[in-house]
C-alpha cells in the first residue's frame, strides 16, 4: 500500500513540468546540441568567408 501511494505521488510530481509546458531535461539537452551543430556550422562559414 505504501509503495502504491509512494508511485501515485511520484508520478503525480513527474507530471508537473509537462503540465506546465516545461521542457524535460532530454528535450534541453537535444536542443542545446542542435544549437552547437548551428555555432559550429556558422564558425566555419566566417571563417570561409570572413567576418563581415
Amino acid at each position: 500500500m505504501k509503495k502504491t501511494i509512494e508511485k501515485k505521488i511520484s508520478h503525480g510530481i513527474d507530471a508537473i513540468p509537462s503540465k506546465l509546458n516545461i521542457p524535460s531535461k532530454e528535450e534541453i539537452d537535444n536542443l542545446v546540441t542542435g544549437i552547437d551543430g548551428v555555432n559550429k556550422k556558422v564558425d566555419a562559414l566566417n571563417k570561409q568567408y570572413g567576418k563581415a
